[in-house]
């Protein structure tokens, strides 16, 4: 997960830009963005919302159908960890 400040002008071109972007070297990859917005404060919220949606749905998968999904205390660390690393980043 990365944030990209560019010009308000711009940032249509870079986003296509991007999305054409398949392979770096000899790494495959692929980027998709999340959210697009006018201050730093707004992209750390929208990746923390989407780094708890990405990590509860990796623990759902994990469960057996039917089974009912309370989430444990690795997941509660992890989901803490990664809202304070995304924080982090402020300038």
């Amino acid at each position: 997960m990365g944030i990209v400040r560019v010009s308000r002008d711009n940032y249509r071109m870079l986003w296509a830009s991007m999305t054409m972007i398949s392979q770096i070297k000899t790494y495959f990859c692929r980027f998709t963005v999340i959210h697009v917005s006018g201050s730093i404060n707004k992209c750390q919220k929208a990746a923390i919302q989407n780094d708890k949606r990405l990590i509860l749905n990796l623990c759902r998968a994990e469960l057996k159908p039917g089974a009912e999904y309370t989430v444990g205390v690795k997941e509660k660390k992890f989901l803490m960890d990664s809202e304070s690393s995304i924080k982090a980043l402020d300038p």
